[in-house]
Formats: structure tokens, C-alpha cells, sequence
């Protein structure tokens, strides 16, 4: 980031001299001393721009005897700080979203003006069809992660490990599909997991998160996430048996479906269960006809839950279509 810096008045000092001594002016060396805060700067700020352009922001009409102090939020930027001095400021916003600015003028060292504020608004490149474009970053690399669309259209982020595969550590991050950003969940998970499912339910909305695998085998614990708080707490109960790589649906009841996966980290598993949300409770329900792990699972129009695919060990793939 770059600034066109201004020096501080030549007449800075005398005055401050002046003010210790009880003199209210000093002729000849600077202006009388004023006990006035300068007025709010005027700023001149484009409205907006495409990612990658570059920002120019500056003060209109500029005073020599005042230092103006920036402050831009994000404040993430490709090359530069989000602090500087100077009546001008340059910046290249690092992607899509809104561009806060905020300057302020000092006089002496006492005398502060009310802060200034401009937005921009920055938009992504245009699309291409049939084409893909950045739209952000996740805080950290991870793979083995779950995600869930949360009601106001945001996303939840959560588990998986680093992209090393031998760190196993409890992550959570909310993305905006609009802004293109991501932010941190005001709590963390209270375990890391990966192999995991989340699934959003309504009524009230939240996140249902369960079982995976946190490095040491298969969970059998869970978790909820409250979009209203940010926050996660624990499930009351676990599942009947240790998961992970397993498939789960909505049912049309609101109750979910839990089948196959692995529950000793190797061997597929044909069984199911079924948790109640409303009691916190999971109670076995009839088996696949075949076990599987990593298989998909649909909810289809009529509220039957269809199973496709997945593995089974030396078998290999699955080919046999199931429905609940």
C-alpha cells in the first residue's frame, strides 16, 4: 500500500511552547493557537470497482497544518497496511465485498476532527460461462470437512484436518456466498472430526452434526450448531454405534437417517439408525441389504431416502440401489 505523507505544521511546536507558557498567541512564529477541533475531512472515494483495481482515496482540500490518519476495514489488501498518515491513500482490495474507510484530522497533538467515513464496493470478475472463479479463501486449508447452508443463505464450514492429513484439530467457519468471506465461528467445535455429517433442521434451525473420525477412529458423538449464537454444544446422547463415512438424509418427520459407513475405521457396515432431534435419541432401524461406506444419499420428492454407491472392502465398489 502506498501514501502521499504530509509533514506536521512548521508552527507545531512554537505553539505548544506558547500554551505552556499561558501566551495565547505568538507573532511571527505560526498562527494563533486554537482550541477549535477541525471539522470532519471531506473525502473523495470511488463508489466502486471490479477486484484487482486500485483504490484511490483522498481528502478534498487538504489543510498543510493538519495530519490525517486513515483506517480501512477489512484491511485485508494486496500489499500494504491497513493504517497510514497522509490527505491520500492507495490500496487494491484483495476480493469482492465493501471497502470501509475512515480519516480522521489531528490538529496538534489534542484537536481531533469527527471521522470521516466512504464505502466501496468491490464486485468480482465477470463470469464466464461455463468457467469457474475465485471466490474466496477458507481460513486455513483443510480436506475431509463438512459444510451445511445455514437459513440466511450463509454456509457452515466445519471439521476435516490440515492438508497434511496428520492434524486433527476442532475448526468451524461461517461463508458468505456474496461477500466471498469467511468468518470464524464465535466457539469451536468440541471435537475434530472428519468423515463426519452436517445436516441443517429447522424448526428450531440448527446444525446437526455427527460422528466422522478425529484421528483416533470412528466418533459416535455429536454436536449442535445454533446460528443465532454462533456457538456449538454437545448432543445429549451418542449414536448406537460409531460412524464414519456414513450417509444421512432428512426424514419428511424431521427425525434423520444415519446408515452404513464404518464403525472399527476398515470393515462397511450395512446397519441404520434414526435420531429423534426432539428427544435426543437414537433407536436402530432395519439394515441395508448391502454394507456400505461413503455412500450417497438423496431425499426425493416423495420422501423416500435413496442409496447409491459407496464401498465395501475387498468388494470394491457397490453397484445395488437401495431405498428407505
Amino acid at each position: 500500500m502506498t501514501a502521499t505523507l504530509k509533514h506536521r505544521s512548521t508552527w507545531a511546536v512554537p505553539a505548544l511552547v506558547c500554551l505552556f507558557l499561558g501566551i495565547l498567541a505568538c507573532g511571527g512564529n505560526g498562527p494563533a493557537l486554537s482550541t477549535t477541533p477541525p471539522a470532519a475531512p471531506v473525502l473523495s472515494v470511488p463508489a466502486s470497482g471490479t477486484t484487482g483495481f486500485q483504490v484511490t482515496a483522498s481528502v478534498q482540500n487538504p489543510s498543510t497544518f493538519l495530519v490525517y490518519t486513515w483506517t480501512i476495514a477489512p484491511g485485508t489488501f494486496k500489499g500494504g497496511s491497513a493504517t497510514v498518515n497522509g490527505p491520500a491513500v492507495q490500496f487494491t482490495p484483495a476480493g469482492p465485498g465493501t471497502v470501509t474507510l475512515t480519516c480522521m484530522a489531528t490538529k496538534g497533538n489534542a484537536l481531533f476532527s469527527p471521522p470521516a467515513q466512504a464505502q466501496v464496493t468491490v464486485a468480482g470478475p465477470p463470469a464466464t460461462a461455463g468457467g469457474f472463479q475465485p471466490a474466496g479463501s477458507l481460513l486455513q486449508g483443510r480436506q475431509g470437512l463438512a459444510a451445511a447452508i445455514l437459513p440466511n443463505g450463509t454456509i457452515l464450514v466445519m471439521g476435516g484436518h490440515t492438508t497434511n492429513g496428520t492434524v486433527w484439530t476442532p475448526f468451524a467457519a461461517v461463508y458468505d456466498p456474496n461477500a466471498g468471506t469467511i468468518t470464524a465461528t464465535a466457539t469451536l467445535p468440541g471435537v475434530a472430526r472428519e468423515g463426519h455429517q452436517a445436516l441443517r433442521l429447522d424448526n428450531p434451525a440448527r446444525v446437526l452434526i455427527l460422528g466422522g473420525d478425529g484421528g483416533a477412529g470412528p466418533l459416535a458423538s455429536g454436536e449442535w450448531y445454533d446460528p443465532a449464537t454462533r456457538a456449538f454444544s454437545p448432543v445429549a446422547n451418542p449414536m448406537g454405534s460409531p460412524r464414519r463415512d456414513f450417509g444421512a438424509a432428512v426424514l419428511p418427520s424431521g427425525k434423520v437417517l444415519l446408515l452404513g459407513g464404518t464403525a472399527d475405521g476398515s470393515t462397511a457396515t450395512a446397519t441404520a439408525e434414526v435420531f429423534d432431534p426432539a428427544a435426543g435419541t437414537f433407536t436402530p432401524t432395519g439394515a441395508m441389504g448391502t454394507p456400505r461406506r461413503g455412500p450417497s444419499v438423496f431425499t426425493l420428492a416423495t420422501g423416500t431416502i435413496l442409496v447409491l454407491g459407496g464401498g465395501n472392502g475387498a468388494q470394491g465398489g457397490v453397484a445395488a440401489v437401495e431405498t428407505y
